[in-house]
């Protein structure tokens, strides 16, 4: 996704080079139409998703001491790509108003591996914990421009009000036991599995903004915007829990309905009966180009 981007932005500044069209265009007085697209990553905080992941490493291992080695590692949830496009239509030379749409994404993980000499031949397990979210945020917004001195440069500034519409979370468990011989000896597990719930929700969304755009000819436009989002959904419903053992590839899809909770992902918490929902709120760094028309 990024290398298109970066790509045609350079193919659009090399065409206003060559074509000798670079000007002292002001950007606030461009066509009244203006479609742009932008690429970024952003700050994000999901805190119950995270804490999970502290309490997996933390918690999920019991009896220690009864495995010859064990180890375990974890990444949390501290940012994430974001992308999208825009159409604007600009009210007056400084002002415009449009619609948006940013899609947003991150990952985490938990895994761990152990074994133990004394079961028999020998007892060796490894798993791995995946944690996705997403999250497509949609906005009407409004920008105001001011045009810096005598340059092709204006600062932006701006907000928009919408809805995080479609938040998705998928945590999927996979594990291979062996029992008995080697796996890295070219022996294959004796079990392995993998389990897949996935959950989704909605909430209110908003964002202001500060930028900076540069006009690079009178249509073509770079952008670059600090902005900071407030997008937390509070409340997800479990879509379906799926579930594949070796060997038995059809195991059919359960749907569960209701509240995605605390219990349903972690045993052990005392928050077991509330809620556990996505933050995508955060500071979100981006840069764009744009067409006026």
């Amino acid at each position: 996704m990024k290398r298109p981007f970066v790509g045609f932005i350079a193919a659009v500044i090399a065409i206003q080079l060559l074509t000798g069209s670079v000007s002292a265009q002001d950007p606030s007085s461009a066509g009244k139409i203006r479609i742009s697209g932008f690429i970024g990553y952003g700050l994000l905080e999901q805190e119950d998703i995270n804490k999970v992941i502290e309490l997996y490493d933390e918690d999920y291992i019991v009896d220690e001491d009864d495995w010859d080695y064990i180890t375990s590692g974890s990444d949390k949830i501290t940012g994430g790509v974001v992308f999208g496009a825009s159409a604007e239509y600009r009210v007056s030379e400084k002002l415009g108003i449009g619609l948006e749409y940013a899609r947003v994404s991150g990952e985490g993980r938990f895994s761990w591996e152990g074994y133990d000499s004394e079961m028999r031949d020998y007892w060796a397990v490894e798993e791995e914990f995946e944690f996705k979210t997403g999250a497509n945020l949609l906005s009407l917004f409004a920008i105001y421009r001011v045009p810096l001195g005598e340059s092709r440069a204006a600062l932006r500034l701006g907000g928009g009000l919408g809805m995080a519409l479609g938040a998705q979370f998928e945590l999927t468990d996979r594990w291979y036991l062996d029992y008995g011989y080697a796996r890295s000896a070219g022996g294959r597990p004796m079990e392995q599995g993998t389990e897949r719930l996935r959950a989704s929700g909605s909430s209110f969304a908003l964002h202001g903004l500060l930028g900076i755009e540069y006009g690079i000819g009178e249509r073509f436009f770079l952008t670059g915007d600090v902005a900071y989002r407030y997008a937390s959904v509070d409340e997800l419903k479990v879509d379906s829990v799926t579930e594949w053992m070796a060997g038995d590839p059809d195991d059919p899809e359960v749907v569960k309905g209701g509240t995605l909770k605390w219990s349903d992902l972690v045993g052990f918490s005392t928050r077991a009966g509330e809620n556990i929902g996505l933050d995508f709120s955060g500071f979100y760094l981006t840069l764009g180009v744009s067409v006026a028309f």
